[in-house]
């Protein structure tokens, strides 16, 4: 078992995310213990599938990822309100960048891996969060670039649903 833990934005204001990784499976928690939800993952690294749920069954959202060497391509959500994601790998294997979401609806990813750990920013110069996140020895930092993705996408659509005074 390997771990995955770090902050996307700062220690008042941001989310936390925290997971094991294991043969099979990803699971923990991702925004904090109040506001956040759960991780409960299908991961098969020999095929490159991450599937499953984040959030619980009734306010959770589906992921459907597929990772390869250098890419991480899917989505979170339902077909029709979701994001898409897609993440690659710089040639030197030092970046990852991507988008989750179109051009006007989404957010920027950009991390620098960094030994056993990602350092970087979601959701663009202004309006995004910096990421500081590290893991045990084992695990993809793409797939861990995919987890602090939909870490930001999920608790940022928990916020807008309670703004909107529709809960979660």
């Amino acid at each position: 078992m390997v771990e995955i833990i770090g902050r996307i934005g700062g220690s008042l204001i941001g989310y936390s995310l925290k997971c094991e990784v294991e043969s099979k499976s990803v699971t923990g928690r991702l925004g904090g213990v109040w506001a956040g939800g759960s991780l409960n993952l299908f991961y098969d690294r020999g095929s490159g599938t991450l599937r499953g749920r984040i959030g619980g069954t009734l306010f959770g959202k589906d992921v459907w990822v597929r990772l390869t060497d250098n890419k991480a391509e899917g989505r979170f959500g339902s077909p029709l309100v979701g994001k898409d994601l897609v993440l690659e790998w710089s040639e030197n294997r030092e970046r990852i960048t991507g988008r989750c979401g179109g051009r006007v609806l989404g957010f920027d990813c950009t991390l620098e891996s960094r030994g056993n750990g990602l350092l970087g920013r979601v959701g663009g110069g202004i309006l995004g969060m910096d990421v500081n996140v590290s893991y045990t020895p084992g695990v993809l930092p793409l797939l861990a670039a995919v987890l602090v993705a939909m870490t930001y996408y999920y608790m940022k659509t928990v916020q807008r649903s309670y703004a909107a005074g529709g809960g979660r």
